[in-house]
């Protein structure tokens, strides 16, 4: 398939809806919110991390590594949908506050899959690569 035919594949509004709220949600970097996008049984495989079962497993994962990020956007672009899975192309940029207010920004492009049962995330599998931002001359 070529990109062009992939722009012109029309993606489904409650999808669109979903992806864009998880955006939101994920931007603001409230826990709490974040885990609540998901079903108490998500199965979450995250790049070279061993298998998370649960909800909880999920909120133990994810608090310590956005607890030191800020000036956090994430941006996701719907690739293809099927059903109840969705597969995104996303970037996130931020800085981690532990290296202080002159840090390095950093850029994370990703690409998952999202499966959803019942308008919550049952299946979360990730992938992404991080590369410092230049500074700007």
């Amino acid at each position: 398939m070529t990109e062009a035919a992939i722009e012109n594949h029309p993606i489904d509004a409650l999808t669109q809806r979903r992806v864009d709220h998880i955006v939101e949600v994920f931007n603001t970097l409230d826990i709490d919110a974040i885990v609540a996008l998901f079903s108490e049984d998500v199965v979450v495989t995250y790049a070279d991390r061993p298998l998370l079962r649960g909800r909880e497993a999920l909120r133990a994962f994810i608090a310590p590594r956005y607890a030191d990020l800020v000036d956090y956007r994430l941006s996701k672009r719907i690739r293809m949908e099927q059903g109840a899975w969705v597969g995104i192309e996303g970037e996130a940029q931020y800085r981690l506050a532990s290296e202080g207010a002159d840090g390095s920004r950093y850029r994370t492009r990703l690409f998952e899959f999202l499966q959803f049962r019942d308008d919550l995330i049952s299946r979360w599998d990730y992938v992404g690569n991080t590369s410092p931002v230049p500074a700007a001359r």
